[in-house]
């Protein structure tokens, strides 16, 4: 029964190390350490124009629905699954407000032309699965196909802000970006991509150790 015991906290460590790496592995070109906007182009896909557009819509969402939504491009993954980088980088920037869960992280990366939008457990409702999914066919895949990074992810992060501001009762006009009262409905809950914090992982590893002990 020991060894048991021994044995099943040591692949638990190893998990919990697995899924909690003490460093992301190496992209191009690195990420900083906390984005100093809402738009991180490492890239360069976006022109100033552009990104300055996102930045005050996304700083507008966030006021007005507490919601950060935070769009990053780079190189190259560097053969590191999108899935997993995406989800700790959200985690390790910290985007969404504590206690709510509600942030987005849409990564695109350009060379390897794979993208992701991660969505905080807070925004599932608004943000199910269903409606990512189609965002992507929609919107990203067929404006990079041809090349234009920059009109698809203009479009889906419009999109994005008009799913989180109308399940808060806000609107975010396209051209503008200013917020206007709304009474659109709250979204019917969905399950969605749920951003479990490191926390969270410790405190339930630990409580599984102590049943098995």
């Amino acid at each position: 029964m020991a060894l048991k015991s021994n044995l099943l906290k040591r692949l638990l460590i190893i998990a919990l190390f697995g899924l909690y790496p003490a460093a992301l592995q190496a992209v191009t070109p690195p990420l900083p350490a906390q984005p100093s906007e809402y738009v991180v182009d490492l890239a360069g896909v976006l022109n100033a124009e552009t990104r300055a557009r996102l930045n005050a819509r996304l700083k507008d969402l966030e006021a007005a629905t507490t919601a950060q939504v935070v769009v990053l491009t780079l190189n190259s993954l560097e053969g590191e699954p999108i899935e997993s980088f995406s989800h700790q980088t959200a985690v390790k920037w910290g985007i969404g407000q504590k206690g709510k869960d509600n942030g987005v992280l849409l990564t695109v990366a350009v060379k390897d032309r794979k993208y992701r939008i991660e969505v905080g457990y807070g925004l599932e409702s608004a943000l199910p699965d269903s409606l990512v999914g189609s965002l992507g066919r929609q919107y990203l895949v067929p404006n990079f196909r041809k090349g234009d990074f920059a009109a698809g992810i203009v479009a889906a992060v419009n999109e994005v802000a008009k799913a989180i501001s109308g399940g808060k009762g806000v609107g975010i006009t396209s051209e503008t970006g200013k917020v206007a009262a709304n009474k659109a409905p709250r979204r019917p809950g969905a399950v969605g991509t749920i951003l479990l914090s490191p926390l969270t992982a410790i405190l339930f590893i630990i409580f599984i150790i102590g049943l098995s002990g």
